[in-house]
């Protein structure tokens, strides 16, 4: 299945990436990236990922969310994981990343995360 990439604006400023599909090893992650770089030069600062109709990641999609994480982070915006699917939950505790990547529950959690003072 094709990584389906939708992208809204939040009154707040924040940017919704809503992604359907498998991140995984190949054109798919490469697409993210490419979506995550060009959302970034053209000002967004801070994005909420919504995984709800994620099923699966691989350990590249793992290296592409530390990264996309890593990069917004350091040049001073933020980026939140949402509504993250039992299974890719999983993968995260197993890897410990969900100590490191921020996440929330729902979309609008997320996104007070992120504008909270």
């Amino acid at each position: 299945m094709l990584l389906e990439i939708e992208e809204e604006k939040h009154a707040s400023g924040v940017t919704i990436v809503r992604l359907k599909g498998r991140l995984t090893l190949g054109r798919e992650i490469q697409r993210l990236e490419d979506h995550l770089r060009q959302a970034r030069d053209g000002g967004t600062d801070k994005v909420v990922l919504d995984l709800a109709g994620v099923d699966f990641v691989d350990s590249s999609g793992l290296g592409m969310l530390t990264q996309s994480f890593s990069t917004f982070n350091n040049s001073g915006g933020g980026f939140c994981l949402a509504a993250v699917t039992t299974r890719v939950e999983q993968i995260l505790k197993l890897t410990r990343l969900d100590t490191i990547l921020p996440s929330a529950a729902s979309v609008d959690e997320a996104v007070v995360k992120l504008t909270a003072p």
